[in-house]
């Protein structure tokens, strides 16, 4: 956290709420949140907002934004900084769980990248027997998704694909009209691509550590006709990987370009040829 700052009056330029817990083992929500915060934080004051339950060590640890710890039962944190920032970029069940970011003059970003309506629909079908049970959580599922499309000023999500997902509900609810068409025929100032992932340097260190340990592992194979049969297989399998980093060096050595459309847009990929995490 950064020293000599009192988060109790400071503003911020963006507010980032994770809907899932942030640590040493995070599942998609939190790695995202984590990464986009990273990734925003070179470029504005960026405070990060987890679950007070998150399993992660604050003590004598600093970080590129501000981090702050927010409940459900006591909100009143949460909310005194949502009002001091000028931005504020929430995934999940956030907004229904913190109507009052409704309320808020903010421009409110949702990150989409999680179809959760969807999504349930298969988790729940080997979760529940109820028929019943499933209806009504499906229905609230709609009614927080809806809810999100309705308030949002700007989406995020995770591919093309899902961009051709979330324009359909976009379209459903009215938010492409008319004069959405004519002021952005492409309808970037709406929805943009963001893809999920780690930054490129952790990217490229793990495929690293993977040609290490395969190289390890064939060093201590036994030196045996069938041995040499799978370690020839094995090289061009090390091969195929060497390749990929050397790959992902090239596109990090070559920064894509950005059409700047807005304060933030200009730091995230935009379109389909640029999903090559650069930044996230």
């Amino acid at each position: 956290m950064k020293k000599g700052t009192s988060q109790d009056q400071k503003f911020y330029d963006i507010l980032v709420i994770s809907d899932d817990v942030v640590g040493d083992k995070m599942a998609g929500p939190g790695i995202r949140a984590w990464e986009i915060s990273q990734c925003l934080a070179q470029n504005f004051n960026v405070v990060l907002a987890i679950p007070d339950y998150s399993p992660i060590n604050l003590e004598g640890k600093e970080f590129p934004f501000d981090l702050i710890l927010y409940s459900l039962s006591q909100a009143s944190r949460l909310k005194k900084v949502a009002q001091r920032s000028r931005i504020i970029l929430i995934q999940g069940y956030i907004l229904s769980k913190f109507p009052f970011l409704k309320e808020l003059p903010a421009y409110l970003i949702i990150d989409l990248y999680v179809p959760f309506p969807l999504e349930n629909l298969f988790v729940h079908k080997w979760k529940l027997k109820s028929r019943e049970e499933r209806e009504f959580i499906h229905k609230n599922d709609l009614r927080v998704f809806n809810e999100q499309i309705l308030y949002g000023d700007h989406f995020l999500c995770a591919s093309q694909r899902q961009r051709d997902l979330f324009l359909g509900a976009l379209l459903s609810l009215n938010r492409i009209n008319p004069e959405t068409l004519d002021n952005d025929p492409d309808l970037r100032n709406l929805i943009s691509v963001v893809p999920f992932g780690l930054t490129e340097d952790k990217k490229v260190n793990r495929e690293i550590e993977y040609i290490q340990q395969k190289e390890r592992e064939e060093a201590e194979l036994p030196q045996n006709e069938n041995a040499f049969k799978f370690n020839e297989e094995m090289d061009y399998e090390i091969s195929d990987h060497r390749l990929a980093v050397e790959k992902d060096g090239e596109n990090k050595n070559n920064p894509v370009p950005r059409n700047a459309l807005g304060p933030i847009r200009q730091y995230f990929p935009q379109t389909g040829s640029e999903l090559s995490l650069i930044h996230i």
